[in-house]
């Protein structure tokens, strides 16, 4: 069975509103710190393009480890978009549904397609109608 390719969410769709202001975050956190790293620099032992390569690259590594997965609810599905990958859950054909039993405050769902996405609580409570 061929599955289309996840369309965006429109008007017939719902996307996490924390999205923007979480992504934003990621990058001013990472420019900070990189921003930091070379006044560091400045004032020590000075900037020089090596340098500035070597604090380029964990900072760039931060961006990335911060960056938030795009929750979207289209009808019949919900598509996750991580920096790399698309997880797409027919939400129709759910197999499980796991509470959490520790303080992980993460909901996994899977489908019977055997795709699986793990929701944070956090997510569930600022974007009502992602559940509703």
């Amino acid at each position: 069975m061929h599955d289309p390719t996840p369309a965006p969410a429109g008007a017939d769709g719902h996307e996490d509103v924390l999205w923007r202001p979480e992504a934003r975050a990621a990058v001013v956190i990472g420019t900070a710190f990189f921003v930091a790293a070379l006044l560091v620099d400045a004032v020590g032992p000075g900037v020089t393009m090596a340098r500035t390569a070597g604090w380029g690259c964990p900072a760039t590594v931060l961006v990335l480890v911060l960056f938030p997965p795009r929750i979207s609810l289209a009808p019949g599905r919900l598509v996750v978009r991580g920096l790399f990958t698309t997880t797409v859950i027919h939400t129709d054909q759910l197999s499980a549904l796991q509470w959490p039993a520790d303080v992980s405050e993460r909901v996994v769902l899977t489908d019977v397609r055997g795709a699986r996405a793990q929701l944070d609580f956090c997510l569930l409570r600022a974007n009502p109608s992602l559940w509703l």
